[in-house]
């Protein structure tokens, strides 16, 4: 058994259809590429609640996938796996510059300088 969605989807070109444990492991979220993110990169990367995903778009390109691998479509598989891979390289940078729960970043950080604000001049009656 391959490691690997890619390494399956190697596989799958190779003998041209995804095998029917392939079809069973891209049916749950736990072992679907969307999973496997999840183990490798970390709740950071995605989030899973009651083991579904928590963002919408990993949750789109996961049932993507799926239907995918069910219609023995290897180069669409190939395709939203990288659309998946994409999609962590991007939460992987939002994951960098966000503060972490509950703090609120610096005044620096938030490129917010002191100054004096000029009083504004009184009204005309």
């Amino acid at each position: 058994m391959a490691a690997t969605w890619r390494e399956r989807i190697v596989l799958a070109r190779e003998h041209g259809r995804f095998t029917g444990e392939e079809r069973s492991l891209a049916a749950r979220w736990s072992t679907c590429p969307v999973g496997e993110l999840a183990r490798r990169r970390g709740p950071t990367i995605v989030q899973l609640e009651n083991g579904c995903p928590v963002d919408a778009v990993f949750s789109e390109l996961g049932t993507s996938f799926f239907a995918a691998v069910l219609a023995n479509d290897v180069a669409r598989a190939e395709a939203t796996l990288a659309e998946i891979e994409d999609q962590a390289l991007i939460t992987s940078r939002a994951a960098i510059v966000r503060p972490a729960r509950g703090r609120r970043p610096s005044f620096a950080r938030r490129g917010v300088t002191r100054r004096s604000v000029p009083n504004p001049s009184p009204r005309s009656a």
